[in-house]
């Protein structure tokens, strides 16, 4: 081929390739942003407690369509322009654990109406609260009392005024354990059982906690025998140390269905570790919560 034709050959497909790298990138959609730095819970505090809590994402829906779950604070990227449905939803960290991030079926949706433009950032702040059908068969705050009864093995169990140490409200409980004391040992459990249909129902706790040495938490199924109960203890989880108080939420509703009682009562326990001269066991805000499935 002469030397001008293969130049002009040449030009020719690196003109091409100039179009169509255009044609694949040159209309980038630009989307809109939006803004959400954390969830408002809100409460009816005579009926369903305190309003502690810890949502440590929202999942979002744009016009019912599901766009993913975003770590809080969160900048999301929105491509629709226009009057804009946006549903938000809390997730929490499932039995405290990270990698169990879960949609919450505890709370509302909250759900706004914006009008978006390309290329500007929308501040959002969300309120939710419990759903309508939660019910809460023990909430305590530990103001008036305690709901939890010892064990045989463990120490009394006590709650504290100390300003410095209460979560909130006037008292939290708050019992240690000393090195070299009779006993060693948290172990306590609801003084109250409580009956739920699974077949209807979901079962929760969830709690304000502070700790100097693992606990664990633990429930009692109980099941008629005709003459008396078989109370059989099933493990739910251990939670490791704490300086900070801290929010968990338990789901008790698999545990609750591999065993079938008629009834369960929920506890905690703590050993003194032999590297400890004293450990301490801090508890606020502690709920069991039913939701309609």
């Amino acid at each position: 081929m002469p030397k001008n034709k293969m130049l002009f050959a040449y030009f020719l497909l690196l003109a091409f390739c100039f179009q169509a790298c255009d044609l694949g990138g040159g209309d980038k959609a630009i989307p809109a942003y939006l803004s959400v730095n954390s969830f408002d819970f809100q409460t009816q505090e005579d009926t369903q407690g305190s309003n502690s809590s810890k949502f440590t994402d929202v999942q979002v829906y744009i016009n019912n369509q599901n766009i993913g779950i975003y770590p809080l604070p969160a900048s999301i990227p929105v491509l629709s322009e226009g009057l804009t449905k946006i549903d938000l939803k809390p997730v929490f960290w499932k039995n405290g654990i990270s990698a169990l991030r879960t949609v919450s079926l505890l709370h509302t949706f909250y759900t706004e109406n914006i009008s978006l433009s390309p290329d500007q950032t929308y501040t959002i702040e969300p309120t939710v609260t419990y759903v309508d059908d939660a019910e809460f068969p023990l909430i305590s705050d530990f103001e008036l009392g305690n709901p939890f009864v010892a064990t045989e093995n463990s120490v009394s169990l006590q709650t504290t005024a100390d300003a410095e140490i209460v979560f909130a409200g006037e008292r939290s409980f708050w019992t240690t354990l000393q090195s070299g004391a009779a006993k060693d040992k948290i172990e306590m459990f609801t003084g109250n059982t409580y009956a739920v249909d699974l077949t209807q129902k979901r079962a929760y706790i969830e709690m304000d906690y502070r700790c100097d040495a693992v606990f664990e938490v633990f429930m009692n199924s109980l099941k008629f025998n005709g003459s008396g109960w078989d109370i059989t203890p099933v493990h739910l989880l251990y939670l490791n140390t704490r300086s900070d108080w801290n929010h968990v939420y338990f789901d008790l509703t698999d545990a609750m269905a591999s065993v079938q009682g008629d009834a369960y009562n929920f506890g905690l326990s703590m050993e003194l570790p032999d590297s400890l001269q004293t450990a301490s066991l801090g508890l606020d805000n502690f709920k069991i919560v039913f939701i309609n499935r």
